[in-house]
């Protein structure tokens, strides 16, 4: 609905339009998600959006009116059915991780150390301790870049980092192409492989 520059001035200027709208969606969200848990239609739900509105692009602030309480409800909701629920996150999430315990999903995907991110899974489960499961986390284009040696390093640094933790090993995100190369298609076999082969 906005260029990434307009929906950050916005956030200071016009938030409390914003939050009407997200109050009269939220009608919509509530009639789909009902439908949706009473006909049992899925078991785990997986909820996507929120690093649209966080810092840096907003301020945390904003994170807590405009996120915050609409993915608690959701939350809620699908847990009053029996349901899990996964919150997908891409970003800057040290300074909201503790937002997260407060909306309450069942697991975060995905928890992005340095360079890419500014959390590592050590500071994030002391934030989290065992009340989240953690997800990720291979960047996708190391899929892409690595050798399937280096893959395999890159797996059992992160399973070693995690180790007694609820961590659930995931790629960062994709794939994204119609297909993959072969190379790649190789790296994702060694990534599941090194992890059977961990806990074997």
């Amino acid at each position: 609905m906005s260029k990434l520059e307009e929906y950050a001035v916005w956030s200071l200027t016009h938030s409390d339009l914003i939050v009407d709208w997200f109050d009269r969606v939220m009608v919509q969200k509530r009639l789909v998600y009902r439908y949706f848990l009473e006909r049992k239609l899925a078991e785990v739900y997986f909820l996507v959006g929120s690093e649209l509105a966080s810092p840096p692009l907003v301020s945390r602030k904003t994170f807590r009116r405009w996120i915050v309480p609409y993915a608690r409800e959701l939350i809620e909701l699908i847990h009053a059915h029996g349901c899990h629920v996964i919150q997908h996150y891409h970003g800057q999430i040290k300074l909201i991780l503790p937002d997260f315990l407060e909306m309450g999903p069942d697991a975060l995907h995905t928890i992005e150390a340095p360079p890419i991110g500014n959390c590592t899974f050590s500071e994030a489960f002391d934030i989290v301790g065992d009340k989240i499961a953690l997800i990720g986390n291979i960047q996708y284009d190391e899929f892409r870049a690595l050798t399937p040696d280096e893959m395999r390093r890159a797996v059992l640094a992160v399973l070693g980092e995690c180790r007694g933790k609820r961590l659930i090993l995931s790629p960062s995100a994709g794939p994204y192409e119609e297909s993959i190369t072969p190379e790649m298609a190789e790296n994702y076999l060694v990534f599941m492989e090194t992890a059977w082969e961990y806990h074997a």
